[in-house]
C-alpha cells in the first residue's frame, strides 16, 4: 500500500526534513522499508525519509531493511532531541513542498525566486546574529544547505523547449 501523503509529511517532519542516512534535505522520498511488492504497508513504521542517491541504494536491498530501520530510528531520535529551530525547520518544510511542486510542474518561476530570497534572509540573519566563532561557523554551514537546495532546484527545474 502507498503511503498516505499524512504518513510522508509526519516521517519528514520527524526526520527535520533530512534524509535519514547521509542527513540531507535534499529530494526526500519516503521509502517502504518493507517494499509495497511484499506486502509492506503504507504506515509510518515502515517509512523511512531517503534523499535519491540513498533511495536508488538501499531501496531494493532486503539485507539492509534492518540497517535502514536502525539509522531512520536513530535520527529519528536525534531529531526530537534537538531544539530545532522554527523558522529553519518551516523553510525546508516549504522547500521539500518546493521540490515536490517544482518536480510535478506546479509551481512557477516567481515562487522559487521568493523562496530562495527567504532561504538567504534567514541564512544572513544567522550569520549576522552569531555572538561566536563556532555561531558563524554553524550559520555558514546551513547556507551551504540552502545553496545545495538551490543546486538540487536547477537539475529538475524544467528545461526550456527549443
Amino acid at each position: 500500500m502507498d503511503f498516505p501523503e499524512s504518513v510522508k509529511l509526519d516521517a519528514k517532519r520527524r526526520a527535520h526534513y533530512q534524509c535519514v542516512v547521509r542527513r540531507r534535505s535534499v529530494f526526500l522520498h519516503v521509502r517502504h522499508i518493507v517494499p509495497q511488492e511484499e506486502d509492506g504497508p503504507g504506515i509510518l513504521d515502515n517509512a523511512a525519509p531517503l534523499c535519491v542517491e540513498c533511495h536508488d541504494l538501499h531501496g531494493n536491498d532486503p539485507t539492509k531493511r534492518k540497517w535502514l530501520r536502525e539509522a531512520r530510528d536513530f535520527w529519528w531520535e536525534h531529531c526530537a532531541k534537538q531544539d530545532a529551530d522554527p523558522a529553519g525547520l518551516t523553510l525546508l518544510a516549504r522547500f521539500d513542498q518546493l521540490q515536490t511542486d517544482v518536480t510535478a510542474g506546479r509551481r512557477e518561476l516567481a515562487e522559487v525566486k521568493t523562496l530562495v530570497v527567504e532561504q538567504l534572509r534567514w541564512a544572513i540573519s544567522g550569520v549576522s546574529s552569531a555572538s561566536t566563532a563556532q555561531g558563524v561557523a554553524q550559520a555558514a554551514s546551513a547556507t551551504d544547505v540552502q545553496l545545495s537546495h538551490l543546486e538540487a532546484l536547477r537539475h529538475v527545474w524544467p528545461k526550456p523547449s527549443t
